[in-house]
């Protein structure tokens, strides 16, 4: 029998490797590389001028902390609600549990300007959910809703609550509630037991859930621009801005902002995991080898 030729067998696997490490050059370590040298280029010369600005002055101090307290409301309220439906459907049956996948299916296919084009329609000063405050005494008068926080939080839940879901969902799955039986028949509470028998099987999930939602909400642009009031603006917001508007340090400015952003959630994820330990690993390597 012919033995296989080395070198043919070498060359083979460095075919193979070539195109993922052009995609990893080129639609990562260029974009990257260029955006650091952008960001440090200042009329025409070498300084940390770009990122001083973005770090202490108006009107990027308020509006990196504004995408922080936005991406972390978002992050608490998707992945809470998530938690939730996904507990129910955890233990359904298989028909229950294809339609609950089918629906999930369908939500994340509509496109994310569909759903903020119809919210405006929902929030609208004369829309349903005035009406329907109204009528049920819950508004004195029509509120404006829209242009505001509440609205650009509303919405990015409404459209990364079923990301987190199909995170969880795996999860919810994997319960062994064999184990929430015995302490709960042990006398456990409803708290205690939450607490020691369902949270440890569940915790890595929820993690690693929360770390997409809050990366993906720190970088929206298309609903604080559309449903978002002028105190409202995030990071990608800004950065649109600058490179438009900006014709002299614009390039620069969005770059230190991109690099900020980039650094503080590399920072959050490696906090996170860190306090997680392996199971968030673990858990991690179970949603590779397709856990749902």
């Amino acid at each position: 029998m012919r033995r296989p030729n080395p070198i043919s067998r070498k060359g083979l696997m460095f075919g193979l490797q070539v195109p993922a490490t052009a995609l990893i050059a080129f639609g990562i370590m260029v974009p990257l590389a260029s955006g650091f040298s952008a960001a440090l280029r200042h009329d025409g010369s070498w300084s940390l001028a770009n990122y001083r600005t973005v770090l202490t002055e108006l009107p990027y101090v308020p509006i990196v902390l504004n995408t922080f307290l936005v991406s972390a409301l978002v992050c608490v309220f998707s992945v809470g609600f998530a938690f939730v439906v996904c507990l129910q459907f955890a233990r359904a049956g298989r028909l229950a549990t294809r339609f609950f996948l089918g629906a999930l299916t369908v939500i994340i296919a509509i496109s994310l300007l569909v759903k903020n084009y119809a919210l405006q329609v929902i929030l609208a000063y004369n829309g349903p959910v005035n009406d329907l405050g109204l009528f049920l005494g819950l508004f004195d008068s029509r509120q404006y809703l829209l242009y505001t926080k509440t609205a650009v939080v509303i919405a990015m839940v409404q459209f990364l609550t079923p990301y987190a879901a199909l995170i969880l969902f795996g999860a919810m799955r994997r319960i062994d509630f064999d184990i929430v039986l015995a302490a709960r028949t042990l006398g456990a509470g409803g708290w205690t037991t939450f607490r020691t028998a369902l949270w440890p099987q569940v915790s890595s999930s929820v993690l690693m859930a929360g770390i997409l939602v809050f990366s993906i909400s720190a970088g929206f642009f298309v609903t604080p621009a559309l449903l978002g009031g002028p105190e409202d603006a995030m990071i990608g917001s800004q950065m649109h801005t600058d490179l438009i508007y900006n014709h002299e340090h614009g390039a620069g400015l969005a770059a230190a902002q991109g690099i900020v952003l980039t650094l503080a959630l590399a920072a959050v994820a490696f906090v996170a995991v860190a306090i997680a330990g392996s199971g968030f690993l673990n858990a991690a390597d179970d949603a590779s080898e397709g856990g749902i």
